[in-house]
């Protein structure tokens, strides 16, 4: 069933940064800023960028109408708990450097075995 365009909702989408990926309802649609136009109904809208956390919003589109969106993509810090850090895949470790430490059996509580 093919819905006319006036009776598709209209949501323009401008993010920061400027050229993040955009997609609607897991299907890529452009680079913001963008105008969408989607049938009514739920729609789930995610914007991404390399380097930034994904902004993603669920959305109930209303026949004929238009809303302004700004979808503002933060960098992640090593201050939130949530993030995960990650390290380089061309990271290297010198085994040398690393050093292997045996737990005391005397800071061990007492019916404690190794």
């Amino acid at each position: 069933m093919t819905v006319s365009a006036d009776l598709r909702g209209l949501i323009r989408l401008a993010a920061s940064p400027q050229d993040a990926e955009v997609s609607v309802d897991d299907n890529f649609v452009g680079n913001a800023p963008v105008d969408l136009k989607l049938t009514p109904g739920k729609h789930t809208i995610k914007v991404m960028a390399a380097g930034y956390r994904s902004w993603s919003r669920e959305l109930s589109v209303l026949a004929g109408s238009e809303v302004h969106l700004n979808a503002t993509l933060e960098k992640p810090t090593l201050e939130n708990n949530n993030e995960k850090t990650m390290m380089n895949d061309d990271a290297q470790v010198e085994p040398e450097l690393c050093q292997t430490l045996e737990p005391s059996p005397a800071a061990q509580p007492p019916g404690t075995f190794f």
